[in-house]
C-alpha cells in the first residue's frame, strides 16, 4: 500500500468534525441542531451494514493526521450514544482546559456533566452519498466534494439496483415454479374452437407489453408475474374479475409463448 502527501491531504479533507456536520446541515436545511441529530441518529439505527447498501451509509470515526481514520468498538458505541443523546435534546460542551481539547461532555437537565467522549468525525464522501440518496440539502461548505460524491453515488446505486433485480428474479422464479396441482388444473384448457387464436393473442399481447419495457421487463426478461397482476387488476376494474390465480395466468402465458413465440419464452 503506497502513501504520499497527496493521499495525506485527501484523507484530511475527508475528515469532517461532528459539530461542523451538525451545524452545516442544520443551516442548509433550516432545521434545529437537534432535528439534524435526530435524522443522523435514526439513520444509523436503520443501516444494514452489508454490501452494496453500506455504500450509502456512514460511520462515526476516530481521526487524527498521525493515525488516520479508525473505528474502535467501544468508542463507536460512545459516539453513537453521544449523537443519540443530542437527538434527545441534551446539551454538551467541550472541556475548556487546553490540555483536554477535543474532549466533550454531555450535560443533563440539572447542568451536570455525565458522559464524555473524544471528538468524532464523519467521512465526507460517505456522508454526501447518504445525503444525495435521501434528498437532504447539501451545505455549500461541501460543494467542492459533490462531483466525486455524485459519481460514487451513481456507482453504488447501480449495484443496489442489480441486487434488487436479482432478488426479484429469484422470488418470481420461485413463485412460478411453486404452482400447486389445483393451480395447474385451473390453467389447463380443454380444446375449444378458437383456442389457438386465444393463445396467439395472449402471446402477442405479452410481447407487446415486453416491448414497452418499464415494469413488464425485469433483468432483461419478460416479467410475467407483473403482467398477470396487471391483467387481474384491470379485469377486476373493468369487468367481472378473473376466477384463477396469478400463477395460473402465468402458466397460460407460458403455454402461449412456448407454442407461438418460442424466442421470447427462451
Amino acid at each position: 500500500m503506497s502513501f504520499n502527501f497527496q493521499k495525506l491531504d485527501s484523507e484530511s479533507a475527508e475528515a469532517v468534525h461532528f459539530e461542523t456536520v451538525l451545524n452545516a446541515l442544520s443551516k442548509a436545511n433550516g432545521r434545529t441542531f437537534r432535528d439534524t441529530a435526530i435524522v443522523l441518529s435514526r439513520a444509523m439505527n436503520s443501516f444494514r451494514d452489508e454490501h452494496p447498501y453500506r455504500g450509502m451509509e456512514f460511520k462515526l470515526y476516530n481521526y487524527s493526521p498521525s493515525t488516520g481514520f479508525h473505528v474502535e468498538e467501544i468508542s463507536a458505541k460512545r459516539h453513537s450514544f453521544f449523537l443519540n443523546e443530542i437527538a434527545k435534546g441534551h446539551d454538551y460542551n467541550e472541556d475548556p482546559n487546553p490540555n483536554n481539547a477535543g474532549t466533550y461532555y454531555l450535560i443533563d437537565e440539572y447542568g451536570h456533566e455525565y458522559t464524555s467522549c473524544y471528538s468524532f468525525y464523519f467521512k465526507l464522501s460517505e456522508l454526501l452519498r447518504f445525503l444525495i440518496q435521501n434528498k437532504v440539502a447539501i451545505p455549500p461548505e461541501f460543494n467542492h466534494a459533490m462531483p466525486d460524491a455524485e459519481k460514487s453515488h451513481a456507482f453504488y446505486q447501480k449495484l443496489i439496483d442489480k441486487s434488487i433485480a436479482r432478488f426479484m428474479e429469484e422470488i418470481e422464479g420461485s413463485d412460478e415454479e411453486s404452482s400447486t396441482p389445483n393451480e395447474c388444473a385451473e390453467a389447463k384448457w380443454d380444446n375449444f374452437a378458437g383456442k389457438d387464436t386465444a393463445l396467439k393473442l395472449i402471446a402477442g399481447m405479452a410481447i407487446a407489453l415486453e416491448k414497452t419495457k418499464g415494469k413488464y421487463v425485469r433483468g432483461g426478461k419478460l416479467n410475467k408475474s407483473e403482467i398477470s397482476r396487471t391483467v387481474k387488476k384491470l379485469i377486476d376494474e373493468y369487468g367481472h374479475g378473473v376466477d384463477v390465480t396469478d400463477k395460473a395466468l402465468i402458466m397460460l402465458i407460458d403455454e402461449a409463448l412456448r407454442s407461438y413465440a418460442p424466442k421470447i419464452s427462451a
